[in-house]
């Protein structure tokens, strides 16, 4: 990212090296993440040292936390506390005052010892194997936005799906349209996502489709699946030598 500011190039010059690369690694082509902080310090002219390390560091912590609390909202809603949502025709029981500001009470504490202990297993399980690592100590890199922010944002779409009954509608506005932002999003920031994010997409809607009958969210599922293929495609067709992306015209 230092080199693309500093160049004024992007992904040109060889960030160890200094040379001017042939062509452009295909690895890296479509792994943006790097690309938009260069951008973000040429703008505002902050250090990318400082930007990585510090300022964007700080945001996806943030980010990834508010998603953890959302989960954990949901999971003790609906989950936990067993308060799911009254079937069609029927009338859900009426709750006192002192019973709902109970129930809201039980519910924050829930929270809060659900992310207690999400924050500890983040700190202390920094091995080289888990995304922990990824978010607590090499922040920077795209790979701690899609292992953490985006898998679990688009768990957490899958958990608000999941609510509703085979019959019901989901209560979520275009719920597909932002799992593909989310998917689409994870692809162009690290080439991880292009396979992790359609593994993720099959072992959690495929299941959800087939058990509740909703066929026609198939349509919608591969549409998702899509931008993570195409483009583990298009580096697998690099790597063959099928095509390749010049620097500079020949």
């Amino acid at each position: 990212m230092s080199t693309n500011v500093e160049t004024d190039m992007i992904n040109v010059y060889d960030p160890f090296t200094g040379a001017w690369q042939d062509h452009f690694e295909m690895r890296y082509f479509f792994a943006t993440y790097s690309v938009q902080d260069a951008v973000v310090c040429f703008l505002t002219g902050i250090s990318p040292l400082i930007l990585t390390k510090s300022v964007m560091a700080v945001v996806i912590i943030i980010l990834t936390n508010l998603v953890y609390g959302l989960i954990a909202g949901e999971l003790v809603r609906t989950g936990i506390t067993g308060t799911k949502a009254a079937a069609p025709g029927d009338e859900a029981p009426a709750l006192t005052q002192a019973e709902q500001k109970e129930g809201s009470k039980r519910e924050a504490l829930l929270i809060l010892a659900v992310m207690t202990v999400i924050f500890f297993i983040n700190v202390t399980f920094n091995t080289i194997y888990t995304s922990s690592v990824f978010l607590m100590t090499r922040t920077y890199e795209g790979k701690a936005i899609v292992g953490n922010l985006a898998v679990m944002a688009v768990f957490y779409m899958f958990i608000r799906m999941n609510e509703a009954a085979p019959s019901a509608v989901c209560t979520l506005t275009r719920p597909w349209l932002s799992v593909f932002l989310i998917c689409f999003g994870a692809s162009t920031i690290s080439s991880t996502a292009n396979m992790l994010m359609p593994v993720e997409l099959t072992v959690l809607f495929l299941p959800l489709i087939i058990r509740t009958g909703r066929y026609r969210w198939l349509p919608k599922y591969v549409l998702c699946v899509i931008p993570g293929l195409a483009l583990a495609l298009s580096f697998v067709l690099y790597v063959k030598g099928y095509f390749v992306f010049y620097t500079y015209p020949r």
